[in-house]
Order: structure tokens, then sequence, then C-alpha cells
């Protein structure tokens, strides 16, 4: 039976040498199960995504991505990494928030970053930094190269 809760079906796929895909089923009010179309493939990857991705141009500056948490290092000081805790949003967003505020910083807010996957092909990562902070800055494109493959 179809309610309004029911407009959008999540399936995991899962294939033998086959990366897993989300597929997003939509229905309309009028729309059978026998006649459910499949919108788009959508690669989810919070599964692909690991490792070490640095700023194009950079010696150090850049994410490191771990099961739980993120890492992030500044090129003025990369022995110093900011550690935050990741928590994929959907197969290609996912919000940092910081884990530790800096020493005598407690009582502000903790830093959250959102960020979107724009394109990813195992080595080159591009991501779509969406302003979650104060003034008129605009959403920003980052691009981050893997090292250590």
């Amino acid at each position: 039976m179809y309610t309004p809760m029911h407009n959008l079906l999540s399936i995991k796929l899962r294939n033998a040498g086959v990366a897993s895909l989300l597929v997003l089923l939509t229905l309309s009010p009028v729309t059978s199960l026998g006649q459910v179309k499949i919108s788009k493939a959508i690669p989810d990857f919070s599964k692909q995504i690991n490792g070490i991705f640095l700023l194009d141009g950079a010696e150090c500056a850049g994410f490191e991505f771990r099961p739980n948490e993120l890492l992030w290092r500044n090129e003025s000081a990369c022995m110093y990494p900011d550690t935050f805790f990741i928590y994929w949003t959907d197969p290609k967003s996912f919000i940092a928030k910081e884990k530790r505020p800096p020493t005598g910083k407690i009582s502000r807010a903790p830093v959250i970053w959102f960020y979107t996957i724009d394109t990813f092909d195992g080595k080159k990562l591009t991501l779509r930094e969406l302003w979650t902070g104060w003034g008129p800055f605009k959403n920003e494109m980052q691009t981050f190269r893997k090292v250590g493959m």
C-alpha cells in the first residue's frame, strides 16, 4: 500500500566483484509497484573513499579519510592534524564535526564542514564545500589527489 512516507525507497545491490550501488526508486501516488522506474545508480562513496588526499599543489595539506573520522592537515602545521567525526548523510555527501576544541577555546561551537562529492575516479577527488559559517562566503570546489596508493 502506498503512503506519502514511501515516496523514496533505497535498495542496495551487491554483486560479486562490483562495488555496492545505491539505486533510488521513486513512486508517485498513481504508480503501482509493477511500474517502478529506476532513476539513477549512485555510487556509495562512503565505502570507496579512504586514505590520504592532498590538495592540488600542496605538500601535505589535505584530508585523511578513516572509517569513523576525518583528519585535516594544514600546509603550515602538517604534524598536528585537526580531527573530525565524519557522518555520511547520503552516498555522496558528508558532514565533518570537530572532535576537540583547540586548547582554551572550549566555550565556542565546534567547526562543522559540509561536503558533497562532485567527482571521484579513485585517484582524483573533487569536493564541493557548502559554506556553513557566518558571512557572505560562497561554496567552493576543492580538488585533491590520492597519495600512497
